[in-house]
């Protein structure tokens, strides 16, 4: 964060957080934290304030990265690793997922298929 009064920098976040997004209203930012794990590469989104306080943990499940806030501010857009199919259960694809900005209703979008994964994704407004 840059007081811009002053010019002081200060650190918000630590360690490997990825794609930091300010929230609509500016008072946020979005983002995912990496951490490595034996077998496989952990990342959860959180919010925190733009001052540096009130560090949020979105999700849990160590499989999700963020991607943006929607344009009221009111839910987050995020990617979530999941199994391709029951056939293949060591096969891993990105779905796209919703949730309330506060990580409540986390839900996964139907147009999610086993063959398509998501890169990707921005909303988008008429």
């Amino acid at each position: 964060m840059l007081d811009l009064a002053s010019g002081a920098v200060r650190q918000l976040t630590h360690g490997a957080d990825w794609l930091a997004g300010w929230s609509p209203d500016s008072r946020s930012i979005l983002f995912h934290r990496s951490r490595s794990a034996p077998d496989d590469d952990i990342s959860d989104v959180y919010a925190i304030d733009a001052d540096g306080d009130d560090l949020r943990q979105l999700t849990s499940d160590g499989a999700a990265e963020a991607v943006d806030w929607s344009p009221d501010g009111a839910l987050v857009l995020f990617r979530r690793r999941v199994a391709a199919d029951a056939k293949r259960p060591n096969k891993q694809v990105w779905e796209l997922w919703v949730m309330d900005a506060d990580g409540g209703r986390q839900t996964r979008l139907r147009f999610n298929r086993p063959q398509l994964e998501v890169v990707a994704a921005d909303w988008s407004t008429p």
